[in-house]
């Protein structure tokens, strides 16, 4: 004990010296970070069997709601659900579309080629086979030259530029392939127009 004085007169104070605490050893380690494990399963299977019981219960809710209904109601809610259902499935079609296309204009595919593509054998878990777009595409992919606008050397001239989608619908395909010859679909075939 340690006294220490002070205005009103001497008052002690234990002190306490701190003693460090011993080291743990590598068996205890591992058997606390086993006991962790433990505890992470456990819970993930309490987790598990919850997600279950909550499952269960919206589906019987649902099944109390549908006895519930009307047949008019229940015509309406059932062209809803499929009506959503319809909505999701084109929405991902549509979207696999576009990765491809996307895909495919970076690897220098034809869009006559890509057009005889099955998109289901060209993606796999939603994800386009690039190697296989890269296999398809004639000559060394990618196979655009470097531009004035990839240079980073700032606005360049218009004139004989770079042709965009819109002007491709007004075009024959004699006058696409001139102009792809010409390098002036570069962009286009990159994506970016």
């Amino acid at each position: 004990m340690t006294t220490k004085a002070t205005d009103a007169g001497t008052e002690t104070e234990p002190t306490q010296e701190t003693t460090p605490a011993p080291t743990p050893s590598i068996e205890e380690l591992l058997a606390e970070r086993d006991a962790f494990r433990a505890d992470a399963e456990k819970y993930k299977t309490l987790m598990r069997q919850e997600e279950g019981k909550r499952k269960s219960a919206l589906k019987e809710l649902d099944q109390l709601k549908r006895a519930s209904m009307s047949e008019d109601e229940r015509t309406i809610a059932e062209a809803v659900a499929r009506g959503r259902e319809a909505a999701a499935a084109e929405f991902e079609a549509e979207r696999k579309a576009l990765k491809l296309s996307k895909a495919a204009a970076e690897a220098g595919v034809d869009e006559e080629v890509l057009g005889l593509l099955d998109p289901t054998k060209v993606m796999r878990d939603g994800e386009v086979d690039v190697e296989l777009l890269k296999r398809l595409a004639p000559g060394p992919a990618p196979r655009f030259a470097a531009t004035s606008t990839d240079l980073g050397i700032g606005a360049q001239s218009t004139s004989g530029g770079q042709l965009t989608r819109a002007d491709l619908r007004r075009m024959t395909r004699d006058q696409i392939n001139k102009a792809r010859d010409e390098g002036r679909l570069d962009d286009v075939m990159r994506g970016k127009a």
